[in-house]
């Protein structure tokens, strides 16, 4: 399990790391159960149940952060995994809140990351579209997307076979996911 929590600016703002445009996504937080050890067990990742799981996830929303757990979830865990409860029911039962990410391909969505994170480490004041920004708060992500190897077949996706790619996963998702929700604003908005 890796969980993140995000904030996507509506209008562009002024921070303390200089401008923001308007679409950029800032991930403020994370969490990830990797510190476990796998138990082979699918009601159970990383050594810790998913009650244990979602606990944490709910602590974390609740005392840093005010809020409830709400999100996305990788739509696999929507099948039933030979169970008579759907993975995502488990998660629900247990007070986390989540549906399926809208289905995109690996290519895609990591073009998308590549630029955004391009757009972020433009200067400041030279920022014009969308960028992918991590506070200090996001350790997981900061200590494993920069580190991914790349596919032999395609060097532009990072290959995730075999390595931590739970964090690339859940930033991937939260970018494609943000770039069609502003694409379509976009157009509603010329349309009117």
């Amino acid at each position: 399990t890796a969980c993140i929590w995000t904030a996507t600016c509506r209008e562009g703002m002024t921070t303390p790391s200089g401008y923001m445009p308007r679409g950029s996504i800032i991930v403020f937080d994370d969490y990830s159960d990797s510190l476990g050890e796998d138990s082979g067990d699918w009601q159970s990742t990383a050594g810790l149940s998913i009650a244990d799981n979602c606990a944490e996830i709910n602590r974390i929303s609740k005392e840093r952060w005010g809020m409830y757990a709400v999100g996305r979830i990788d739509p696999q865990v929507e099948q039933d995994h030979g169970d008579d409860r759907r993975l995502i029911d488990l998660y629900h039962t247990n007070n986390v809140s989540v549906e399926g990410w809208r289905k995109h391909t690996r290519a895609n969505a990591a073009s998308i990351v590549r630029e955004m994170l391009h757009e972020a480490h433009h200067d400041p004041d030279e920022r014009k579209k969308p960028g992918l920004y991590f506070t200090k708060s996001a350790q997981g992500c900061t200590a494993t997307i920069p580190y991914l190897p790349r596919d032999k077949n395609n060097p532009n996706v990072p290959a995730t076979k075999n390595v931590a790619d739970h964090h690339f996963d859940c930033v991937k998702a939260i970018c494609f996911e943000r770039s069609m929700e502003w694409q379509a604003f976009s157009l509603d908005r010329d349309a009117l």
